[in-house]
């Protein structure tokens, strides 16, 4: 169990629990399974019966939120990437519902997700509902409920997994942090192209053209 964890266990408080999850709002973490005891079928099961999405931290599920446009802004991140990698065939992109194992009793859902073709298990995608996985890019839409504790937090999991960057959108803002490392980072505005160095060498997006579609 992770070493925040066992601290919760010893002083058992809602407000510790939730201040370990980053200051997530309460509504979105689950109480049934309690705290602690739940597993990645409990994951799976909320997806395929009542619709929720909820990602797994050592037995905690947290739901995670996600507005229209957020969506959408997603949809258009999985396109770009999609019409770059696909031709190449340089790996897999999962969109919002890609669940990935980053250790034990750790899933966690990216908006958009960038899986090279060499970080495949024996070469070949597993045909598992949840992905044992670390992706090479994780890209993350900054959603109201989000704090900036709970974002850090999946930051420092993604990369101590093997993730080599991370992106950060704030529709709202129309801006985007690109993250190397869990605190180094450059933000990016609407009128800046946005490059996929140092996973994916060659694409670019136009910050510009893709609020624009997203304003349409």
């Amino acid at each position: 169990m992770h070493a925040t964890l066992q601290r919760f266990h010893q002083r058992p408080t809602v407000s510790d629990l939730l201040h370990i999850l980053g200051d997530v709002p309460p509504e979105r973490v689950l109480m049934v399974p309690l705290p602690g005891t739940a597993t990645e079928q409990d994951v799976l099961d909320l997806d395929d019966h009542e619709d929720r999405i909820c990602e797994l931290y050592d037995g905690v599920l947290v739901e995670k939120t996600m507005s229209s446009r957020e969506s959408m802004l997603a949809m258009l991140i999985g396109r770009a990437l999609l019409n770059f990698v696909t031709p190449r065939k340089l790996g897999a992109v999962l969109g919002e519902a890609g669940m990935l194992r980053l250790r034990a009793r750790l899933v966690l859902i990216p908006d958009v997700a960038f899986i090279s073709r060499r970080s495949y298990p024996g070469r070949k995608l597993p045909d598992d509902a949840i992905f044992s996985i670390a992706p090479d890019l994780a890209v993350e839409i900054i959603s109201k409920s989000n704090t900036t504790n709970e974002m850090s937090r999946k930051r420092r999991e993604y990369f101590q997994a093997g993730t080599k960057l991370v992106w950060e959108f704030d529709a709202r803002k129309k801006t985007v942090d690109v993250y190397t490392s869990p605190d180094k980072f450059t933000t990016l505005g609407e009128k800046q192209t946005l490059t996929g160095k140092p996973v994916l060498s060659g694409l670019k997006i136009s910050l510009s053209s893709l609020f624009s579609e997203l304003d349409q």
